[in-house]
């Protein structure tokens, strides 16, 4: 089965993503063999971030 997408949903209210949060989806997207990740917080972050892993992109 192909993974399209790993979503992540948080319900903290941080400012930025936390490490922990980060290293969950990657953690999924390597296992998955998945491209895109998408994290989802309950408001916009102040400071949101774009990662590339490997010769991955996550959160692009």
């Amino acid at each position: 089965m192909l993974t399209v997408y790993i979503l992540g949903t948080k319900y903290n209210l941080d400012d930025k993503p936390s490490t922990i949060d980060i290293n969950q989806v990657v953690v999924y997207a390597t296992y998955q063999n998945c491209y895109s990740v998408v994290l989802i917080y309950p408001k916009k972050l102040i400071h949101p971030i774009y990662l590339r892993v490997g010769s991955r992109g996550v959160g692009e």
